[in-house]
């Protein structure tokens, strides 16, 4: 079983160097936030996790992802 992992701001330039790295390995089922769709990085973000638009502020809509 995939271990599950959530990252926030993956279209930042930090969360794109995570992804990345997640890449390289089979065994995590990735997911990720943005907020901004117009980024550089979201098209290629876009294709190798599945992608949520939150507002990590609104503790309801971080709950819906996580659920």
């Amino acid at each position: 079983m995939k271990t599950k992992v959530l990252i926030i701001g993956s279209t930042g330039f930090a969360g794109i160097h995570l992804l990345n790295e997640l890449k390289k390995y089979d065994k995590f089922d990735t997911y990720g936030t943005y907020y901004h769709p117009s980024s550089q990085n979201f098209k290629i973000v876009e294709k190798n996790i599945k992608l949520f638009k939150c507002d990590i502020t609104n503790s309801q809509s971080v709950e819906k992802i996580i659920k």
